[in-house]
């Protein structure tokens, strides 16, 4: 869940942000804090610039032609950070998707793929 994108944003929200837990003890030059708005070590920052920052990383895919046994996994970008991504699969207006041997399936993660979320939307 990202932060608040306007109003009051605490250093416990982003300690939680990044995985923490909520009360103990974290710093404003901890790497993974820094990390939410790709600051380095020591520079200046101001709280304003963690507004709507998240941990979380979104891939977007899109299926704009027909295809068979998709792999989630191989179409993922180099953003996919595990246990920190959301899948949005758009399938456009007319796709079909679907396999070619029985013990498939149409759509392929792996298991080490590791997705919290998945969202599919069929246009």
């Amino acid at each position: 869940m990202a932060l608040p994108s306007s109003g009051q944003i605490t250093l416990d929200q982003m300690h939680v942000e990044v995985g923490g837990s909520t009360g103990t003890l974290v710093t404003i030059n901890d790497a993974d804090i820094r990390g939410l708005i790709g600051k380095s070590a020591g520079v200046q920052m101001a709280f304003d610039e963690w507004y709507g920052a998240s941990a979380r990383v979104a891939v977007n895919l899109t299926l704009s032609s027909n295809t068979n046994n998709y792999n989630i996994y191989s179409n993922r970008g180099g953003s996919y950070s595990a246990g920190k991504t959301d899948v949005t699969l758009t399938i456009n207006s007319g796709v079909t998707v679907g396999y070619y041997k029985h013990w498939n399936i149409c759509f392929r993660y792996w298991k080490w793929l590791d997705i919290r979320r998945y969202y599919f939307y069929y246009k």
